[in-house]
């Protein structure tokens, strides 16, 4: 009998402790681990540009975070949404330089998408593994179709491709 008290008693404490959400709204736990100032560029001067174009900037930036694995932590991002991943190890510079060199490059089409696991929007991606987050705010439809989402992806890579702005290298060497 004392056993059986002692377990009711730490079901209770147990169940207690816990926290009730709503079971339609999943929980979600992202490993931010802290960087270090100096892997992190941000390559476009922020300075000059308004605070409208500042918070589209920190927006893109925050949910291409969210749709590249945490492993992966060699990237640049361009101002429209494309970016590319390199392996451990590559220099600032030659993220940068082969960036730019594969962006400019490019001539095919977006060959997948998928939705972003965290983000808001989704992630398109071509055969040179150049990929592109199109947000929802980009698409005039409420559901917009597979096609409509990689013409926005290609329409984007196109854009980034002209302009060639870098907003973000982050690099963990």
């Amino acid at each position: 009998m004392q056993v059986f008290k002692i377990f009711v008693c730490l079901c209770a404490v147990l169940i207690l402790s816990c926290k009730s959400t709503d079971a339609n709204t999943p929980t979600v736990v992202i490993d931010a681990s802290e960087q270090k100032e100096e892997e992190i560029i941000t390559v476009v001067a922020t300075e000059d540009l308004d605070l409208a174009e500042k918070k589209a900037i920190e927006k893109t930036i925050f949910n291409v975070q969210l749709g590249i694995h945490p492993t992966q932590k060699n990237w640049v991002l361009f101002e429209n949404g494309s970016y590319l991943i390199f392996p451990k190890k590559t220099s600032d510079d030659d993220m940068r330089l082969s960036a730019i060199k594969l962006l400019t490059s490019f001539t095919g089409t977006m060959v997948a998408q998928r939705k972003s696991a965290l983000a808001k929007g989704w992630i398109t991606t071509s055969k040179l593994r150049i990929s592109n987050y199109v947000s929802p705010e980009q698409l005039n439809v409420s559901e917009p179709t597979d096609a409509q989402i990689r013409a926005q992806g290609m329409q984007n890579i196109l854009k980034d491709i002209e302009t060639q702005n870098i907003i973000r290298i982050n690099g963990n060497n």
